[in-house]
């Protein structure tokens, strides 16, 4: 008798080795999305918030002169720390402030304030000086106790002063950022005695737009084009590797929103000292209304009326990429000035300060703690002359 011939055998032969290839694709690409997520995950750690890349650390030999120290191993930690301690987070309006940070010459509150070697407490009935800033007045390379505003409330103390300073100083704030952040705290119910502005220099690093700060770029593309969230959109959103991509989008369209935005042209720079100029105005209403007294510091910078020269090699730098409007915004306030246009009440000029020895800055615009105590002397004089503090 015949057999029959089985219809299903060269289906089942075909078929079985197609669906081993496809499981051992399917598994090579979980095993490979799994290492992309652990990678993307271990990425973004690292990282952090705001990571950047950093220029490597000083050697002893330039610690020694940018510090006029010999104690090598302090300031190189502290400069590493606050590198790390200047991370900032999202907050309302304000664009940003300063992450929570603790660590040996360090500290930041979670309130953003950064420490001064000293309890603090806001709502202390002491008598209280708000210092306003950018990463100047956060204190970038120095301990806690050498920052600007840790050395102004010594020298307020060494006054006779019962006072506590606190140190709002956030990295990328310009005078927009620092007023709202003053307007939230009077809101919050935290009303100081003095409250002080160090400025000048954010303010001609960020002027693309009237009011655009250093992570604008970054809100304009997380938020860019929202749609209604799918089965697609839910899984790229919980997707470290997603979460990656968009981190390193936002770095880039920073990137080249401070390479478009620099203050590079006359308008730009017009734009960024009358928004200077109307915070100050601004400021000066709600001081008066409120009840407290205001200083506006002109701050120095290295790129206006300094010698580059005294500057140890290891510190030197021009003018160029996001410092580029910095001196020919200097020279456009001090024309208003002049001819009587800038708003002078409260105003502190300190644009040509410099110390009378030693170097004043540890890296292209950052305060060494000579010139920090140089500049903070100058503000405590202001304020002691004023009467306005108890």
């Amino acid at each position: 008798m015949r057999r029959r011939r089985n219809r299903t055998r060269p289906e089942q032969t075909v078929l079985g080795p197609l669906i081993a290839v496809t499981a051992k694709l399917a598994l090579a690409l979980l095993l490979a999305l799994a290492a992309a997520e652990g990678g993307s995950a271990l990425a973004l750690r690292l990282m952090g918030p705001e990571a950047e890349m950093r220029p490597p650390l000083p050697s002893p030999e330039d610690v020694a002169r940018l510090y006029d120290t010999t104690d090598y191993h302090l300031y190189q930690e502290a400069l590493a720390e606050t590198r790390a301690a200047a991370a900032t987070v999202y907050a309302p309006f304000a664009e940003r402030r300063t992450a929570p940070f603790t660590g040996r010459r360090a500290t930041v509150s979670p309130e953003g304030v950064r420490g001064d070697g000293a309890p603090q407490d806001l709502r202390a009935e002491s008598a209280k000086v708000f210092v306003f800033g950018g990463s100047t007045v956060f204190g970038i390379g120095v301990p806690d106790a050498e920052t600007l505003p840790a050395q102004l409330e010594t020298a307020l103390k060494e006054a006779g002063k019962e006072v506590q300073v606190f140190n709002f100083g956030t990295d990328g704030h310009h005078s927009t950022a620092a007023r709202i952040t003053l307007e939230q705290l009077l809101v919050a119910g935290h009303r100081p005695d003095v409250a002080v502005f160090v400025e000048g220099l954010e303010d001609f690093v960020h002027c693309a737009a009237v009011d655009a700060g250093p992570s604008s770029a970054r809100l304009a593309e997380a938020l860019r084009g929202a749609q209604p969230l799918t089965v697609a959109g839910a899984v790229a959103e919980l997707s470290r590797t997603a979460r990656l991509m968009r981190h390193l989008a936002g770095k880039a369209a920073e990137r080249r929103a401070a390479e478009a935005g620099g203050c590079s042209g006359g308008d730009a720079i017009e734009r960024a000292a009358l928004r200077l100029d109307a915070n100050r105005r601004l400021l000066s209403a709600i001081a008066e209304r409120m009840g407290f007294a205001v200083v506006f510091v002109q701050q120095p910078v290295p790129f206006f009326h300094y010698d580059q020269s005294r500057r140890p090699q290891a510190a030197r730098t021009e003018p160029t990429g996001r410092y580029q409007g910095v001196a020919a915004g200097y020279a456009r306030l001090a024309e208003m000035r002049a001819a009587g246009e800038a708003w002078e009440p409260q105003l502190l000029w300190l644009a040509e300060l410099e110390p009378a020895e030693g170097n004043a800055y540890i890296d292209a615009v950052h305060y060494s703690p000579r010139f920090a105590r140089t500049i903070a002397d100058a503000v405590a004089g202001h304020i002691l002359a004023s009467g306005r503090l108890p």
